[in-house]
């Protein structure tokens, strides 16, 4: 909770000490429901924004354009980058120039992703840290809560100007402390949010065959969430799905990391491994699958299939009865189950599996 809680304050305090404007906490927690313009209408959005920069509005009037646009600067960014990506191979100096502008400002992630884009456009590096910005960040590193308190307490006018910041009128640092926590976690609650928005999008675009879409949204969840299982669950099998079975693999690890007895992500993983051959290792996920989920029929039947192409024959029969077992009417067991054992010359059997297949 406190390594979070200081990776919140810190960029609190690198905004509040870099001279620059912040919402104050009522503000913040007016978060505004998610909606996506069209392409042409973010397009029509950002051209305007570079249009306020060309005609030399400072720092904090580009800045209340954008929020006075009342949109979820995450689909902005989305927008952007994918506009970028357009750009890219089609030289534009003047519009190259104009987003490099904008950049300068440095006031939020829509403006860094626009200076990217145009340094690259430019055939220049993106990374436009400074001394200064290293230097302020060097100097937030070395406060903890506890010497935090011990400023406010010392010093009335950091009091002052942090409860303002805040909204709160009090001379308590205390009471100032206090109010940082709950203004994080309402900005937690908020990416809580905003996480969930990305995931429940994913799983509607996966569910529907759009599966380069789901992708993107897993994505953006897990950037809010990095540890949410779920997403990397979802974006292992659109990846799979896609026939990226190495990075689906990948996903599926992850989702593992996070949450080992997922039986879903072995299955999943074993899948994966089992089109790309490496049948052994297949047969392992499945056993793991099977282990937190006994009664899986998918699992035990997967595993069939794999220990047939092994030619583990007596095997194979075990883990088809046990698919079975749990899903009495699974005519592709019962059919499988009959190659195998006429793969063993057990004709009758064989004939006895196909006739419950049928």
């Amino acid at each position: 909770m406190l390594q979070r809680l200081w990776r919140w304050l810190k960029r609190y305090f690198q905004r509040l000490f870099g001279n620059q404007q912040t919402r104050s906490l009522r503000e913040q927690r007016q978060v505004e429901p998610p909606q996506r313009l069209t392409d042409a209408e973010y397009e029509s959005l950002f051209f305007e924004l570079l249009g306020e920069v060309e005609r030399g509005s400072t720092k904090g009037e580009v800045k209340a354009f954008l929020d006075g646009k009342r949109i979820n600067k995450a689909h902005l960014v989305d927008w952007l980058r994918g506009f970028g990506e357009g750009l890219v191979g089609s030289p534009n100096d003047e519009l190259a120039r104009r987003m490099v502008r904008l950049g300068e400002l440095s006031i939020g992630e829509v403006i860094d992703v626009a200076y990217d884009i145009g340094r690259r456009l430019e055939g220049g590096k993106t990374n436009r840290r400074g001394a200064e910005d290293a230097e302020g960040e060097a100097e937030v590193k070395e406060i903890t809560l506890d010497e935090l308190l011990i400023r406010l307490q010392q010093d009335a006018n950091l009091v002052q100007q942090v409860a303002q910041q805040l909204g709160i009128e009090t001379s308590d640092p205390q009471v100032i402390i206090e109010a940082l926590i709950n203004q994080f976690n309402a900005a937690n609650d908020s990416t809580t949010s905003e996480a969930k928005f990305w995931f429940n999008q994913g799983v509607d675009q996966y569910e529907s065959g759009n599966f380069v879409s789901a992708i993107a949204s897993f994505d953006k969840a897990i950037e809010f969430n990095p540890d949410n299982y779920s997403a990397w669950l979802g974006r292992g099998l659109a990846l799979d799905n896609l026939g990226q079975f190495k990075e689906a693999i990948a996903s599926f690890d992850k989702a593992i990391e996070f949450n080992p007895d997922n039986y879903s992500a072995w299955l999943g993983r074993g899948l994966a491994l089992d089109n790309l051959g490496q049948f052994k290792e297949a047969i392992a996920s499945y056993d793991k699958a099977i282990e937190f989920k006994g009664d899986d029929h998918e699992a035990w039947f997967n595993q069939g299939v794999v220990l047939g192409k092994l030619g583990r024959f007596e095997e194979a029969i075990a883990s088809y009865d046990k698919a079975i077992e749990f899903k009495g009417d699974f005519n592709l067991a019962w059919y499988n189950r009959g190659v195998v054992l006429g793969k063993l010359r057990r004709f009758e059997q064989a004939l006895a599996s196909f006739d419950k297949a049928i």
